[in-house]
């Protein structure tokens, strides 16, 4: 089996256009960003509600900010710690710490002090940059400066405070840095016209990458059959399981052709992707839809989930290893864990997948989400995709609870589309998935909820439903 990955059968279904390798970048993320701002000084960088920041005015502040930040002391290899929600500071700033040559250490917005705290004593950082409606003093000592930015920075003054932004209200503390004192504001920052389309049309975007309940949170908008979304040529989703009659739905209603992909924190870059113009199959036995075809310069194999060293034969289920040129090298200063994840090289992802005879890759499901049925293997998955058949339902998520026959029990949590809310019960839902599926694996219980509990980039978030009574 090692040999027939040898042969990394996903290139003979690359499309004409995709290159079968790629050469090692000679240059940075850094200098392709400064190339461009030599090249495109004037063109659009970054779009801020109505606000356009030009490839010069962010060289210029983020040039600024390194400067500010050789002063505070940060050099090569020092950490730089981003706790900011999606704003333009967010690339500033990383502009900048790359310019020293630091490391960006990005912290979810959403994170407690608490655990902020832990990354501070984990990274040892230099320097934090942070929001500040989400400050709390206790992050800050005398040795970890810290930078403070509001969302109305880099706003145009001449405009009037966008609505998402009216009740936000600038806050620096004495014990803070301002961002703004550390960079120069740019002078001639462009108006964008008001207009009453949405931002798509408006700036006519081509590409975006989002998780599948996004797109479906645009799909169940009243307006959605509205939407003027045809410039959107390259729409991807990651980051959570894709279902067919999802993408089915988002075709015929948005307009949309969902390119589904594969990544990993530690991939920094999509593992598989499913190439424009292709369209990604469907498992005939699990359900999933692919996520993709690997992508050039990296290798992939199946092994068995009980033995790692059992390469399995193409269209069956194990873990996916993959290793390349894009894959990380370990954890930071955690080397059990770096020595439990890669092995000669391979890093072992902890998802359960299947690579068929043409070389797409089939996501079935995550190692530790199996659950176990008297003994029999149950992936959430499967059961997922037979309940996203059901016309009611809006979102499924599959745990396993303790069962005290069968060891474990199928538990689904569904969120009803508004059209079937009050209509269909669990009994329905019941019956639905006991007919289209093995006895072993549909639901013994369904509890209808409003909305499935996700983290901030949409993946489900199954330890907290597992938690519920």
């Amino acid at each position: 089996m090692e040999q027939y990955y040898a042969k990394k059968p996903w290139l003979h279904t690359y499309p004409e256009w995709l290159p079968k390798t790629l050469p090692l970048p000679r240059e940075s993320v850094l200098d392709r960003f400064e190339n461009s701002a030599l090249k495109y000084p004037d063109e659009p960088c970054i779009y801020y509600f109505d606000t356009m920041l030009r490839y010069k005015d962010v060289r210029d502040m983020a040039g600024a900010l390194a400067a500010s930040l050789e002063k505070i002391g940060v050099n090569k290899g020092d950490r730089v710690l981003l706790w900011m929600q999606n704003i333009p500071q967010v690339a500033i700033a990383t502009l900048a710490a790359w310019m020293r040559g630091a490391a960006v250490v990005p912290a979810n917005p959403m994170y407690t002090v608490k655990d902020i705290q832990y990354l501070i004593r984990d990274c040892s950082p230099k320097v934090v940059f942070c929001q500040d409606e989400i400050y709390h003093p206790d992050i800050a000592d005398d040795n970890l400066p810290v930078i403070l930015t509001s969302p109305l920075d880099l706003l145009n003054p001449n405009r009037e405070i966008p609505e998402q932004l009216k009740e936000v209200h600038k806050n620096i503390p004495r014990q803070t840095l301002d961002f703004m004192s550390l960079i120069h504001t740019p002078g001639n920052a462009q108006d964008v016209p008001i207009k009453p389309e949405p931002l798509i049309p408006r700036y006519g975007a081509t590409f975006t990458v989002a998780s599948i309940t996004v797109y479906i949170a645009l799909l169940n908008h009243p307006e959605s059959g509205n939407f003027n979304l045809s410039s959107l040529i390259k729409a991807y989703s990651g980051g959570a399981p894709v279902s067919p009659g999802t993408v089915e739905k988002i075709k015929n209603v948005l307009g949309l052709t969902i390119y589904n992909v594969y990544g990993l924190t530690e991939s920094t870059s999509p593992a598989t992707i499913t190439p424009v113009g292709l369209t990604g199959p469907v498992d005939m036995e699990s359900g999933a839809l692919s996520v993709g075809l690997i992508i050039p310069g990296v290798e992939a194999w199946i092994v068995d989930v009980d033995d790692p060293e059992k390469i399995l034969p193409p269209g069956q289920a194990g873990e996916l290893a993959i290793q390349g040129p894009s894959i990380t090298g370990g954890y930071w200063a955690k080397p059990e864990e770096t020595a439990h994840a890669i092995k000669n090289g391979r890093f072992f992802t902890g998802d359960v997948a299947k690579i068929d005879e043409n070389g797409w890759c089939f996501i079935v499901d995550r190692k530790k989400d199996q659950i176990n049925v008297s003994g029999y293997k149950v992936w959430p998955r499967d059961v997922e995709d037979v309940l996203y058949q059901h016309h009611g339902v809006k979102e499924a998520a599959v745990v396993g609870i303790q069962d005290p026959y069968r060891g474990e029990t199928v538990k689904a949590f569904v969120a009803l589309t508004d059209a079937c809310k009050g209509k269909v019960t669990p009994e329905e839902l019941i019956a639905f998935c006991k007919g289209r599926m093995a006895a072993f694996k549909y639901p013994r219980i369904v509890e209808i909820i409003d909305e499935v509990p996700k983290t901030p980039t949409g993946k489900f978030l199954r330890r907290v439903l597992k938690k519920e009574p």
